[in-house]
């Protein structure tokens, strides 16, 4: 039976699936603290409930950030009036090479897509015009 990682259950744990401790979304997401874990009972890693005393709240207060700019944090602890959108983890997220750029004019329209190679090779040229 494993404690709960204090550093994923308040705000983020840097070693990710090297923890020796437990990381469980369903835990950190639970408000009730398993009673196995409190009586020093034996008790599965998959259980719902906290393995773990901190931070085990109601959520009260609202996200600032959700009408500051958008929050992006897929756990974030505090309330959302919106339905939140998952954010990729930025970490791993690799550009796609090939991936359409919209090219928007001057006046807002959008004209034809450019891919990441065209606007690399029209960089070069503007890069080589200043020479």
């Amino acid at each position: 039976m494993r404690t709960d990682c204090y550093y994923f259950m308040t705000t983020g744990c840097a070693r990710g699936p090297n923890c020796s401790f437990r990381h469980s979304l369903e835990a950190k997401n639970s408000p009730r603290i398993c009673r196995n874990w409190q009586n020093g009972i034996e008790c599965s890693d998959d259980c719902p409930d906290r393995h773990c005393d901190y931070g085990a709240k109601e959520k009260t207060e609202r996200c600032y950030w959700e009408t500051h700019g958008g929050c992006k944090k897929n756990d974030c602890p505090y309330i959302h009036m919106e339905k939140k959108m998952n954010y990729p983890d930025a970490a791993v997220q690799r550009p796609n090479q090939n991936a359409f750029l919209p090219e928007i004019s001057e006046d807002g329209s959008r004209r034809k897509d450019k891919t990441m190679d065209d606007l690399q090779k029209e960089l070069e040229e503007l890069n080589n015009l200043l020479r």
